[in-house]
């Protein structure tokens, strides 16, 4: 009897471990999912804020260049940075700050102050995600 009791919770410990793990597993496929779709929604992005910007074709050649090849040193800090999340955070922002005043640079004033609502909308979004998933007191 003793035996029956102890597999009986065994198996039940066992099916457990497993159910938790098939929902990361699914977590993690939506995850890989939507960054892939996101992945065709950046270039439609860039092309929303050249258009937005009001480039001409040359600003728009040299805008693409820039987002690409800062695109290309974040991704290559983030797959060798390791665990380090501090370096990432810091690095990135350097690396993104230099992005932005490398794009200012070739703005004339107008589209500059369209630069700047469009910064201002993207971080207003970023805000209001970070709030949905940790919601206020958490």
């Amino acid at each position: 009897m003793q035996r029956f009791i102890f597999l009986t919770l065994f198996a039940c410990a066992l099916l457990s471990t497993g159910c938790g793990t098939a929902q990361n597993v699914a977590k993690t496929t939506e995850s890989a999912a939507e960054n892939r779709q996101n992945r065709g929604n950046k270039q439609a992005e860039l092309d929303a804020e050249i258009k937005a910007l009001g480039l001409s074709e040359d600003q728009a050649a040299t805008y693409r260049e820039i987002n690409s090849r800062y695109n290309k040193e974040l991704k290559d800090l983030r797959r060798n940075a390791g665990t380090d999340r501090e370096k990432v955070l810091a690095e990135g922002g350097k690396l993104r700050a230099a992005r932005e005043r490398e794009i200012f640079d070739m703005l004339d004033d107008e589209q500059r102050e369209k630069f700047n609502a469009i910064k201002d909308e993207r971080k207003a979004e970023m805000r209001k995600r970070q709030r949905v998933r940790r919601p206020e007191g958490k």
